[in-house]
């Protein structure tokens, strides 16, 4: 999140400009029950019209081991667009993150073909409680969480998770989001979709929230 100097020796590419051990770097996966364990989505799947568990959410954790080239990336992909366009790509295709997306595309390349079109947008630390707030506030197809529930009501919520997420602290996060499909795990009559990729960097966790709408 930190500001740095750029300069001729900033990088410029992702593949190139870093020798990071993707085929490694994921050390577990963890997938989250929408309807019990975090309050924020227990909220998401109240308002979604999938009626079935995981009620349009899929939620999953992935810890990562230390790897000091991924380290030195997440010091600076905040501040320059051209690495961070290829950020999630990279970071979804090259490791076995791919493994566990079987239910959005099964080829590789297809794949990151469609995460680049979703075109992954890196969010700043201080916009992302306002984001949280926004989604969950205005969440709903034929009911929504604004008819029962105020806007300081979302906030709290949403600080929650940011608290469960990253402990809060605006240094230890990098957020990625979008709003487009990146596959076929997304409804396509959904008005909803939107994704969120969440790095704790002091847990070495990697937090991905998708939710789409059935109609």
């Amino acid at each position: 999140m930190k500001p740095f100097p750029i300069s001729a020796q900033t990088p410029t590419n992702l593949q190139n400009d870093f020798s990071i051990d993707w085929k490694n770097l994921i050390i577990h996966q963890y997938v989250i029950q929408a309807e019990y364990e975090i309050e924020y989505l227990k909220q998401i799947a109240k308002y979604s019209n999938n009626c079935i568990a995981p009620y349009g959410i899929n939620a999953q954790v992935f810890d990562y081991q230390l790897d000091t080239e991924f380290e030195r990336l997440l010091a600076m992909v905040h501040q320059i667009p051209i690495v961070a366009q290829d950020f999630i790509a990279e970071l979804f295709c090259q490791t076995n993150i791919a493994d566990y997306l079987s239910e959005f595309a099964t080829e590789n390349q297809l794949l990151k073909n469609l995460i680049y079109q979703a075109d992954f947008q890196y969010l700043n630390a201080f916009e992302i409680q306002g984001e949280l707030s926004k989604n969950l506030y205005y969440y709903g197809m034929y009911r929504f969480f604004w008819q029962d529930f105020s806007p300081n009501e979302a906030q709290t919520i949403s600080l929650q998770l940011m608290d469960l997420i990253f402990e809060n602290d605006l240094e230890n996060v990098i957020c990625f989001t979008t709003r487009l499909p990146w596959g076929k795990w997304f409804d396509i009559h959904s008005c909803t979709d939107y994704t969120f990729v969440f790095l704790n960097k002091k847990a070495r966790k990697i937090w991905l929230f998708c939710f789409s709408h059935s109609d």
